[in-house]
């Protein structure tokens, strides 16, 4: 019963649905982009998207957390196909600065949750409900990626993009409708 309350609610569902898409993304290029761009980038890539939660919560100060997820979610909509189109000299400074966008997503859909749950008891069902989505994408990131290596490099880049872009329109369909309703 508490969970159809949780997922009938858009204000509370709403930051995990942006949660379990980031965990689905960042997992799965966590465990191969560094095979892809050179092993010595695996310790920089999750402290730049360190980075980038940090500041979100910066952002969300001046801009709405849902607003700051979806600026996430669009950079690396845009960055990923962006790095297999430069030389490879290039790659690495737009993947970092491609995980710096990636981060802002967890702060944001963090600082979502208050913002859109005024009470504690909904604040927590919406706690609940991140963990539960980032659980889910935690299962499914690397197993995907990993699908999808037999087409090199293009393969994986191009499934996070779809999965960006798909975090990016679940966050503007459900706020769209939240704005609709409220």
């Amino acid at each position: 019963a508490q969970h159809l309350v949780v997922y009938r609610s858009l204000r509370m569902i709403a930051p995990a649905s942006g949660f379990l898409w980031h965990t689905a993304l960042f997992l799965g290029l966590l465990t191969f982009l560094p095979g892809l761009i050179g092993a010595w980038t695996a310790p920089f890539l999750p402290l730049t998207a360190l980075v980038g939660t940090f500041l979100a919560g910066h952002a969300a100060r001046l801009i709405a957390p849902p607003k700051v997820a979806m600026i996430g979610f669009a950079s690396s909509v845009i960055g990923l196909p962006l790095a297999l189109l430069l030389p490879e000299a290039v790659q690495i400074w737009v993947m970092l600065a491609l995980f710096l966008g990636i981060g802002l997503v967890p702060g944001a859909c963090f600082a979502t949750i208050p913002y859109l749950n005024h009470s504690s008891e909904d604040r927590a069902k919406a706690n609940g409900a991140l963990a539960q989505r980032g659980n889910v994408g935690t299962a499914v990131a690397t197993p995907l990626m990993a699908a999808l290596r037999w087409a090199g490099p293009a393969g994986p880049s191009l499934a996070a993009g779809g999965r960006s872009a798909l975090g990016l329109i679940n966050l503007v369909v459900i706020h769209k409708n939240l704005s609709e309703y409220a």
